[in-house]
């Protein structure tokens, strides 16, 4: 219902732009955002990961949170935004993991933006980088004689050393947001290309294979659908995993030889349906398989707008 009542107001408010991003006559979208000074949307997410190992579950996870999304700034060259997340709720009950994953909470995240809303860029990283190393400093006297602890407070504040590391490792929401925008999609056309992707071990960036598609068009309601796929190089994702997994000084003999190491496979498949007159995101999915031998990996990130 609400969702409804959203594209309803939209439609009434934001008409005058609809000729600038849907065109029906070529049946052609372009993603643009159309923003206001003062401009605010509320977003609910939600985060599931399941683990299953010979089809057989062993975990399942489920976190959510709430985005505030402000128009701080308005201007010929772009948006300036806050993205402040809120609300966290956690299906886990290990107290650590429930600190780590809502380190952030309440504090702005002050994007930067093209005119389109693309090419998004964390202007206060430094001070975000600070926060997290405050907390994540209480963290580690607290959880001083767990070793396996303090190995994980570690990687959590790495994430958060630099501009380009926060980017890559913490504003995997933000991404998803922005996936679309910017382009411009015909109706049924896919847009492949071949792509190098962030090395989540580090080191040099792997190849993948992306694809893009706009599914539908919802003149009614003024939106779009866009869907999209991306295929990792499994050769190199092996290759990383295993010499990540070797950097770890795992018991010897507990880990095969390369040559008898499971191929690592990873696939990212999701949509977005966006407001054509404004550039919001109505509703969008993202969904990722990784799979080693016997044991598969899949999350999922849905966005739902609220008012």
């Amino acid at each position: 219902m609400k969702k409804q009542i959203l594209l309803f107001m939209l439609i009434i408010f934001g008409s005058g732009a609809l000729s600038a991003q849907i065109d029906m006559s070529d049946s052609t979208v372009q993603v643009i955002s159309y923003w206001k000074l003062g401009d605010v949307q509320d977003y609910h997410f939600t985060e599931s990961e399941i683990v299953l190992t010979n089809e057989d579950t062993m975990s399942i996870e489920v976190n959510s949170f709430d985005v505030d999304i402000k128009v701080s700034d308005s201007t010929s060259v772009g948006y300036i935004l806050e993205w402040t997340r809120s609300n966290f709720q956690f299906s886990s009950s290990n107290f650590l993991d429930v600190q780590l994953q809502a380190i952030l909470s309440d504090i702005p995240i002050i994007l930067a933006t093209d005119v389109y809303g693309s090419n998004v860029q964390v202007l206060n990283w430094e001070t975000l980088s600070n926060a997290v190393n405050d907390k994540c400093s209480l963290l580690l006297m607290e959880y001083t004689d767990k070793p396996t602890l303090l190995t994980t407070i570690n990687q959590t504040k790495r994430k958060y050393i630099s501009k380009a590391s926060i980017e890559t490792f913490v504003i995997r929401d933000i991404s998803q947001y922005f996936t679309y925008h910017g382009a411009k999609y015909k109706l049924g056309e896919t847009i492949t290309e071949d792509i190098k992707i962030p090395n989540n071990y580090g080191g040099d960036p792997l190849d993948a294979t992306a694809a893009m598609v706009l599914d539908e068009l919802l003149p009614e309601n003024n939106t779009s659908i866009i869907k999209s796929f991306l295929n990792i190089n499994a050769r190199q994702l092996t290759a990383v995993t295993y010499d990540f997994l070797k950097s770890l000084n795992i018991v010897e003999g507990s880990l095969p030889s390369y040559e008898d190491f499971p191929t690592v496979t990873k696939q990212i498949w999701g949509g977005s349906e966006i407001h054509s007159n404004s550039g919001w995101v109505i509703y969008s999915q993202e969904s990722e398989q990784v799979t080693s031998g016997d044991d598969v990996t899949l999350k999922e990130r849905i966005i739902e707008i609220v008012n």
